[in-house]
């Protein structure tokens, strides 16, 4: 959320600051509303079985974790990107504003005050 919230003022300013960020709320509520029945339907059988029951063990599921994982990861890899493409965009917006120092004549030769002059591209 913090990085959410720095980025929308940032990059949108405070216009629709406050309907851009019900939206996201909204959303966020209602993918919470998909956390228990995909609790349900990752956590398996196996822990409400009782060990003694050999029968019972052998038909039970240890659940979907390693997919439920999987998911997890790639989506916080995907979500890595957001930051890095907007520090790789600050990073070339800098390299462009860099000033270049460019001498009075091709001798590199300075004014009679000895400074130089700045040129931006």
């Amino acid at each position: 959320f913090p990085y959410f919230f720095a980025s929308l003022s940032k990059k949108i300013g405070f216009r629709y600051f406050g309907a851009l960020s019900g939206i996201a709320f909204c959303t966020s509520g209602i993918t919470q509303l998909a956390i228990a029945p995909l609790a349900l339907f990752v956590e398996g059988s196996c822990h409400e079985v009782d060990s003694d029951n050999e029968v019972d063990l052998a038909n039970c599921t240890e659940g979907r974790w390693g997919q439920i994982h999987t998911i997890q990861i790639l989506t916080l890899l995907a979500l890595l990107l957001v930051p890095l493409v907007d520090i790789c965009a600050e990073k070339q917006k800098s390299r462009n504003r860099e000033p270049l120092l460019k001498p009075y004549d091709s001798y590199g030769s300075t004014d009679s005050h000895g400074s130089t002059e700045l040129v931006y591209p």
